[in-house]
């Protein structure tokens, strides 16, 4: 039962994704180069793909959607293109990212932001070390110069929303800045911190690593063999404002448990939904007692009953959460 509640405390809201450079959620089972990114090295080599359990994080607007992309020690590199440059100003990128092995102390990037054609500039790198003892460091760095990384020790098989930020700075070539700041576990910081508060800041010290002229892209890297970094990433996010990047879920009123039926509540794989005043739109996923999704679908017409399909599941209790721009609801079930 406490399982449950949690479950149930951790998906009560949910926001429309708002205005932003770069929006993905992985909401399919696919190869990446078939939805838009754009391979930047070793293309077909361990390929990356959507299949991995989605990530969650209380509040945040991207938590919970789709799937998610295993990212494995060497392979393919893959970067996708916002929907216009940055040349000025800030910009900001908000993930979710769980992290499995690290065997160098030495420490590898494994995203952030890049520019050029080729995609290969690496603007921001955001690192990954190991601290030899199971857990990790977390670092930025700017252009070719040195990451730095945080004093706080990050555990393994947890996922973490992180954003990265890179400020433009036209004052000369070598002083643009970038920092990073890793969210509670429980809640989402929607209000920028002050520079002191990032988890690292970097800013303008730095005599090396070229500033960028233009950010037009995210990239994601899977490093080399030696590196052995593996990891999820989930819920990526680009904006010019902090808030658009930590876009926080807004919808937290609760639709009435009429307007969403989920029958059987006992099943040996398919269901019925059945929507009555719940909004012309909505995402239904299911959720398990571990609060992984582990089905998500969208729905761009409810209306009349649909099915869903929950055959391939493992048997086990599970919650249907829907929503909407109506709100949220949620239902118990019981796979057998």
């Amino acid at each position: 039962m406490k399982n449950i509640t949690l479950i149930l405390c951790l998906f009560m809201a949910f926001s429309a994704q708002g205005q932003a450079l770069l929006s993905e959620d992985f909401n399919y089972t696919d190869s990446l180069t078939k939805q838009g990114w754009t391979p930047v090295s070793a293309w077909g080599t361990n390929g990356l793909y959507a299949r991995a359990t989605g990530l969650t994080h209380t509040g945040y607007a991207n938590s919970g959607i789709g799937n998610a992309v295993d990212m494995v020690a060497s392979g393919e590199d893959s970067k996708k293109d916002f929907t216009s440059a940055v040349t000025s100003g800030s910009l900001y990128a908000s993930f979710l990212m769980n992290l499995k092995t690290a065997a160098k102390t030495a420490g590898s990037y494994v995203t952030g932001f890049t520019s050029g054609a080729s995609g290969s500039n690496y603007n921001l790198r955001f690192y990954v070390k190991s601290d030899s003892a199971g857990g990790f460091y977390l670092g930025i760095g700017r252009g070719t110069a040195a990451a730095t990384y945080s004093t706080n020790r990050y555990t393994a098989n947890t996922a973490y929303l992180v954003t990265i930020k890179y400020g433009f700075n036209t004052t000369a070539t070598t002083n643009d800045t970038v920092a990073f700041y890793v969210h509670p576990t429980a809640s989402t910081t929607t209000i920028e911190p002050a520079i002191s508060a990032y988890t690292v800041n970097n800013l303008a010290s730095l005599a090396t690593g070229s500033d960028a002229t233009e950010i037009n892209a995210f990239f994601l890297r899977q490093g080399t063999a030696s590196d052995s970094i593996t990891l999820t990433m989930d819920g990526i996010r680009v904006a010019t404002t902090w808030a658009g990047s930590v876009l926080k879920t807004s919808s937290t009123q609760q639709i009435e448990k009429s307007a969403f039926r989920v029958y059987p509540s006992v099943t040996r794989g398919l269901v019925t939904l059945s929507f009555d005043k719940v909004g012309e739109k909505a995402v239904v996923s299911v959720v398990n007692v571990q609060g992984q999704v582990v089905l998500s679908k969208k729905y761009d017409n409810t209306e009349g009953d649909q099915n869903l399909d929950l055959s391939l599941l493992p048997n086990g209790t599970y919650i249907v959460r829907l929503v909407s721009e109506q709100g949220f609801v949620t239902q118990t079930i019981e796979k057998q």
